[in-house]
């Protein structure tokens, strides 16, 4: 009789993959670890908010040119108005212009603060360079010196060679040599007035007569200009006579200029005395 052969180990099989098989030490072997639970929400980040990969982005205000442009003619028109009134003028058109484009442009433009500025500064420059325009229409930027008083009859100090007829004269003076003259309103009180203007060298040829030949030569000269501007000959006039006559040094270079006065001595008078017949 044959020996039985020996019985096979029985190798025992393993459990499923899915059962943890405990080991030393507690450390989980096989199977599916479980999910950890859903941590707190992030923090939001500076910047602004962040957008999903892919998704596109709000454009870019951009500064629109024409609002610089507007900004740069409103700081020159403010400055040269009174040379280039244009340039105001653009500043305040271009201003106008993309104030308008910037709030109709749905934010894509920006520069509002430049175009309000730009307009404003151009007003301004427009209505100095109007003001500068009519001034020099109308000659109120003649620089030359009134011989006559202002609104408030204030006396003016001229040199007497810009004297004409019919200006009046707020003193006489004393000194021998004269160069200025106060004139006045001849509505107010007045110590003198002009009648007669002449130039003994016109053509700037003539040698000096001398003083005593040149005092009679002024004197018959005013004499006979006295009555056709008062009315009434000077020997029945209640009116003096008063001259200023030129000397050596200024013979030739104001044409040998004199002039007559007319004046009651130790009064003043109101008024004008051409044709009062007094």
């Amino acid at each position: 009789m044959d020996p039985m052969p020996p019985p096979e180990p029985v190798v025992p099989s393993l459990p499923p993959r899915s059962t943890p098989i405990p080991q030393p030490g507690g450390f989980p072997g096989w199977g599916a670890a479980p999910m950890p639970p859903p941590g707190p929400p992030a923090a939001p980040t500076r910047g602004g908010p962040q957008f999903p990969y892919g998704m596109p982005l709000p454009p870019m205000a951009r500064t629109y040119g024409l609002a610089t442009a507007a900004l740069v003619c409103g700081l020159l028109g403010l400055v040269t108005f009174w040379l280039l009134g244009i340039v105001p003028l653009l500043g305040l058109i271009f201003g106008l212009i993309s104030a308008r484009a910037i709030k109709r442009s749905g934010g894509t433009l920006s520069g509002l603060g430049k175009a309000r500025a730009g307009w404003i500064m151009g007003l301004i420059g427009v209505v100095g360079a109007s003001a500068f325009f009519w001034a020099g229409v109308t000659g109120r930027l003649d620089k030359e010196t009134e011989t006559t008083t202002d609104a408030d009859n204030n006396p003016a100090t001229s040199p007497y060679i810009e004297a004409e007829v019919g200006d009046c004269v707020g003193s006489i003076p004393e000194e021998d040599v004269v160069y200025e003259l106060e004139f006045v309103s001849c509505g107010i009180a007045h110590s003198a007035e002009v009648y007669l203007i002449g130039k003994l060298n016109p053509d700037g040829t003539r040698d000096y007569p001398g003083d005593a030949a040149l005092l009679d030569e002024v004197e018959q000269k005013c004499d006979e200009g006295f009555q056709p501007y008062v009315g009434r000959t000077y020997e029945l006039s209640v009116y003096e006579i008063f001259y200023l006559y030129p000397r050596a040094f200024g013979w030739k270079p104001e044409q040998g200029a004199f002039f007559c006065f007319l004046g009651e001595v130790g009064k003043t008078n109101f008024g004008s005395a051409f044709h009062s017949d007094r």
